[in-house]
């Protein structure tokens, strides 16, 4: 065969162009399909975490004053909706406040594990009350690792807020 011939011979072979094509798109493709299943965790993390913090809220709301056992137990709930996810990267606010004269939330008590205090917590609580009632807000964050897609996106923090009523005081105490 003459070198010519084999040059024409090479450059019209189709033979492995499927092949370059497979190799090119494949690596998009995967990315793709590992990348769906990391949006699918963080989503599920997600819903979880709002489940959490409402759960939290409801069981401290439920009572006049809260103790510690309660307040574990409260903490542990809150940790089991989270479960099969690593509580590691778990943590929790629960705050209680009462509403002052000028209708602002104010402090009453809180107990914050695994976070650093939530310095606007009480300005979301604003125009959830008047004078004399309360309210209870639950903080949750995540800090959501994603397994297959760090080669494009690091981990990020996920939080949620519940906010609730006492149900039997205005103000749930801390004793």
């Amino acid at each position: 065969m003459s070198p010519n011939r084999y040059i024409r011979n090479f450059v019209t072979d189709e033979k492995g162009v499927s092949a370059i094509e497979f190799a090119l798109v494949f690596p998009v493709l995967l990315l793709l399909l590992l990348g769906s299943f990391d949006i699918g965790r963080a989503i599920l993390v997600d819903q979880k975490l709002i489940v959490s913090s409402q759960v939290v809220a409801d069981l401290v709301a439920r009572v006049d004053s809260l103790d510690d056992d309660m307040l574990n137990e409260a903490v542990r709930a809150g940790e089991l909706v989270i479960e099969p996810y690593d509580l590691n990267n778990f943590s929790l606010a629960i705050i209680s406040a009462e509403f002052d004269d000028s209708d602002s939330p104010q402090l009453v008590w809180s107990e914050v594990q695994g976070m650093q205090d939530v310095p606007d917590v009480l300005d979301r609580a604003n125009g959830l009350g008047t004078v004399g009632e309360g309210v209870v807000i639950v903080v949750v964050r995540y800090n959501f690792e994603p397994s297959f897609s760090v080669f494009s996106v690091d981990g990020f923090e996920m939080q949620e807020v519940a906010f609730a009523r006492g149900r039997r005081v205005p103000v749930v105490q801390r004793g």
